[in-house]
Protein backbone atom coordinates (compact mmCIF):
# COMPACT_ATOMS: atom_id res chain seq x y z
CA UNK A 1 0.00 0.00 0.00
CA UNK A 2 1.64 3.44 -0.83
CA UNK A 3 1.92 5.99 1.78
CA UNK A 4 1.07 9.78 0.81
CA UNK A 5 3.29 12.87 0.50
CA UNK A 6 3.90 16.15 0.40
CA UNK A 7 6.36 19.15 -0.62
CA UNK A 8 5.68 21.72 1.50
CA UNK A 9 7.94 24.86 4.09
CA UNK A 10 7.90 23.73 7.54
CA UNK A 11 7.90 26.82 9.99
CA UNK A 12 10.35 27.82 12.24
CA UNK A 13 9.80 27.72 16.82
CA UNK A 14 9.10 31.43 17.22
CA UNK A 15 6.48 31.13 14.47
CA UNK A 16 4.72 27.68 15.94
CA UNK A 17 4.33 29.15 19.10
CA UNK A 18 2.56 32.09 18.21
CA UNK A 19 0.43 29.91 15.60
CA UNK A 20 -0.28 27.94 18.90
CA UNK A 21 -1.47 30.61 20.44
CA UNK A 22 -3.68 31.68 17.65
CA UNK A 23 -5.45 28.33 17.78
CA UNK A 24 -5.81 28.29 21.54
CA UNK A 25 -8.10 31.76 20.84
CA UNK A 26 -9.42 30.30 17.92
CA UNK A 27 -11.16 27.20 19.72
CA UNK A 28 -13.21 29.50 22.24
CA UNK A 29 -14.74 30.61 19.58
CA UNK A 30 -15.01 28.52 17.06
CA UNK A 31 -15.52 24.47 16.29
CA UNK A 32 -13.31 22.41 14.01
CA UNK A 33 -13.03 18.66 13.28
CA UNK A 34 -9.39 19.13 12.58
CA UNK A 35 -6.94 21.48 14.30
CA UNK A 36 -3.39 21.52 13.01
CA UNK A 37 -0.81 19.92 15.41
CA UNK A 38 1.61 22.14 16.14
CA UNK A 39 4.74 20.48 14.79
CA UNK A 40 2.86 20.09 11.54
CA UNK A 41 2.34 24.07 10.60
CA UNK A 42 3.64 24.43 6.80
CA UNK A 43 3.17 26.08 3.72
CA UNK A 44 2.33 23.52 1.07
CA UNK A 45 4.49 23.35 -1.88
CA UNK A 46 3.04 20.58 -3.88
CA UNK A 47 0.53 17.80 -2.47
CA UNK A 48 1.54 14.44 -4.03
CA UNK A 49 -1.06 12.00 -2.74
CA UNK A 50 -0.75 8.23 -3.05
CA UNK A 51 3.16 7.50 -4.03
CA UNK A 52 4.93 4.07 -4.46
CA UNK A 53 8.43 3.81 -2.81
CA UNK A 54 10.15 3.27 -5.87
CA UNK A 55 8.75 6.95 -7.29
CA UNK A 56 9.46 8.61 -3.70
CA UNK A 57 13.49 7.84 -4.45
CA UNK A 58 13.20 9.34 -8.09
CA UNK A 59 11.15 12.32 -6.72
CA UNK A 60 13.47 13.04 -4.25
CA UNK A 61 16.90 13.12 -6.65
CA UNK A 62 15.06 15.55 -8.83
CA UNK A 63 14.21 17.49 -6.27
CA UNK A 64 17.89 18.38 -5.15
CA UNK A 65 18.21 20.47 -8.52
CA UNK A 66 16.03 23.11 -7.83
CA UNK A 67 17.36 26.61 -8.54
CA UNK A 68 15.84 28.89 -5.73
CA UNK A 69 18.31 31.20 -3.13
CA UNK A 70 16.98 31.38 0.25
CA UNK A 71 14.65 34.46 0.65
CA UNK A 72 12.77 36.31 3.66
CA UNK A 73 8.87 36.18 3.42
CA UNK A 74 6.23 37.57 5.65
CA UNK A 75 3.64 35.35 7.33
CA UNK A 76 0.72 36.50 9.42
CA UNK A 77 -3.33 37.84 8.72
CA UNK A 78 -6.06 35.58 9.60
CA UNK A 79 -7.82 33.95 6.29
CA UNK A 80 -10.32 31.88 5.44
CA UNK A 81 -11.43 29.26 2.91
CA UNK A 82 -15.08 28.54 1.87
CA UNK A 83 -18.42 30.17 2.93
CA UNK A 84 -17.61 33.45 5.51
CA UNK A 85 -20.32 32.05 7.90
CA UNK A 86 -18.91 28.17 8.06
CA UNK A 87 -15.33 28.42 6.26
CA UNK A 88 -13.77 25.13 5.78
CA UNK A 89 -10.56 25.81 6.55
CA UNK A 90 -9.05 28.78 8.75
CA UNK A 91 -5.39 29.41 7.68
CA UNK A 92 -2.51 32.42 8.33
CA UNK A 93 -1.32 33.69 5.56
CA UNK A 94 1.39 33.75 3.57
CA UNK A 95 2.94 36.08 1.35
CA UNK A 96 2.99 35.48 -2.48
CA UNK A 97 7.30 36.31 -2.45
CA UNK A 98 8.39 36.19 -5.66
CA UNK A 99 11.05 33.22 -5.07
CA UNK A 100 7.79 31.10 -3.31
CA UNK A 101 5.95 31.58 -6.33
CA UNK A 102 9.28 30.68 -8.58
CA UNK A 103 10.33 27.54 -6.08
CA UNK A 104 6.45 26.08 -6.23
CA UNK A 105 6.46 26.24 -10.02
CA UNK A 106 10.30 24.55 -9.86
CA UNK A 107 8.61 21.95 -7.55
CA UNK A 108 5.54 21.83 -9.73
CA UNK A 109 7.88 21.27 -12.85
CA UNK A 110 9.54 18.24 -11.33
CA UNK A 111 6.43 16.39 -10.29
CA UNK A 112 4.74 16.90 -13.74
CA UNK A 113 7.80 15.47 -15.42
CA UNK A 114 7.57 12.58 -12.81
CA UNK A 115 4.10 11.86 -13.94
CA UNK A 116 2.36 13.94 -11.34
CA UNK A 117 -1.42 15.69 -11.97
CA UNK A 118 -0.80 19.43 -12.13
CA UNK A 119 -2.56 21.28 -9.95
CA UNK A 120 -5.17 23.38 -11.77
CA UNK A 121 -6.05 25.73 -9.11
CA UNK A 122 -4.07 28.96 -8.23
CA UNK A 123 -1.44 28.98 -5.66
CA UNK A 124 -2.19 30.27 -2.73
CA UNK A 125 0.10 29.60 0.15
CA UNK A 126 -1.04 29.33 3.48
CA UNK A 127 -0.29 27.60 6.76
CA UNK A 128 -3.50 25.65 7.88
CA UNK A 129 -4.67 26.43 11.62
CA UNK A 130 -8.11 24.62 11.76
CA UNK A 131 -10.24 22.54 9.00
CA UNK A 132 -13.28 20.48 8.80
CA UNK A 133 -16.05 23.00 10.14
CA UNK A 134 -18.47 21.60 12.45
CA UNK A 135 -19.80 24.90 14.40
CA UNK A 136 -23.51 24.25 14.58
CA UNK A 137 -23.94 28.63 14.34
CA UNK A 138 -22.85 30.89 11.67
CA UNK A 139 -19.84 33.39 12.64
CA UNK A 140 -20.31 36.71 10.64
CA UNK A 141 -18.96 39.27 12.80
CA UNK A 142 -17.14 36.71 15.03
CA UNK A 143 -14.68 35.82 12.06
CA UNK A 144 -14.36 39.60 11.37
CA UNK A 145 -13.43 40.24 15.39
CA UNK A 146 -10.77 37.25 15.26
CA UNK A 147 -9.20 38.75 12.22
CA UNK A 148 -8.84 42.29 13.68
CA UNK A 149 -7.48 40.55 17.11
CA UNK A 150 -5.32 37.99 15.73
CA UNK A 151 -3.68 39.78 12.94
CA UNK A 152 0.08 39.57 13.18
CA UNK A 153 2.58 40.19 10.60
CA UNK A 154 6.28 38.34 11.45
CA UNK A 155 8.85 36.62 8.55
CA UNK A 156 10.60 34.09 8.35
CA UNK A 157 13.90 32.91 6.88
CA UNK A 158 13.46 29.95 3.71
CA UNK A 159 16.45 28.02 3.25
CA UNK A 160 15.22 24.61 2.32
CA UNK A 161 12.02 22.85 1.55
CA UNK A 162 10.90 19.38 2.91
CA UNK A 163 8.98 16.44 1.77
CA UNK A 164 6.90 15.12 4.02
CA UNK A 165 5.01 11.72 4.89
CA UNK A 166 1.34 11.72 6.32
CA UNK A 167 0.14 9.61 8.63
CA UNK A 168 -3.83 10.45 9.10
CA UNK A 169 -4.58 8.51 12.17
CA UNK A 170 -1.67 10.25 14.63
CA UNK A 171 -1.95 13.20 16.12
CA UNK A 172 1.04 14.26 14.42
CA UNK A 173 0.48 13.68 10.93
CA UNK A 174 3.45 14.87 8.80
CA UNK A 175 6.94 13.00 9.02
CA UNK A 176 10.15 14.73 7.56
CA UNK A 177 11.28 12.11 4.84
CA UNK A 178 14.21 14.55 3.54
CA UNK A 179 15.24 18.19 3.54
CA UNK A 180 16.07 19.54 0.35
CA UNK A 181 18.88 23.13 1.13
CA UNK A 182 17.97 25.72 -1.01
CA UNK A 183 20.58 27.42 -3.37
CA UNK A 184 23.97 27.64 -1.96
CA UNK A 185 23.05 26.07 1.94
CA UNK A 186 23.37 23.45 3.47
Amino acid sequence: MSSHYFIGIPMPDHVRTWLKEWQEQLKRDLSYGVWTHELDFHITLKFLGAVEEDKVHVLQEKLKDTQVSPFDMKIGELGHFGNPYQPRVVWAGAEKHQQLLTLQKEVEVVCENLGFPPEKRPYNPHITLAKKWRGDKELSQKLEALHDQLDRIDRITVDHFTLFKIHPKSDQKYEAVQRFPLQGTK
